[in-house]
């Protein structure tokens, strides 16, 4: 998985893939009903919706203090998160067979 910022990368959608990645990792071979993967999307767009700003910032303070790396695998880390946080939801509203 591509986890390197390049310039002119979109950082959203790089964040968006890594989510979505993470959510089919904890699905861990269980399957969605066709009917529901609108809801796993929806549940996805609105995590990231609520968590990318402050992602954006702790990834933007390790910037700011030249830690390129760092800066990074925060980034990468926030998104791996809020991926299992999309999928904890997905759960509890029990859309899994």
């Amino acid at each position: 998985m591509k986890t390197t910022l390049q310039p002119g990368d979109d950082v959203i959608a790089m964040g968006a893939t890594i989510v979505m990645r993470t959510f089919v990792k904890e699905l861990a071979g269980r399957k969605i009903p066709e009917c529901r993967t609108e809801r796993a999307t929806e549940i996805m767009r609105e995590c990231l919706k609520e968590k990318i700003i402050d992602a954006i910032a702790d990834t933007k303070a390790a910037l700011d203090c030249h830690m390129d790396k760092i800066a990074e695998a925060t980034f990468a880390a926030s998104m791996v998160l809020i991926g299992t946080e999309a999928f904890k939801r997905f759960a509890a509203e029990g859309h899994l067979e």
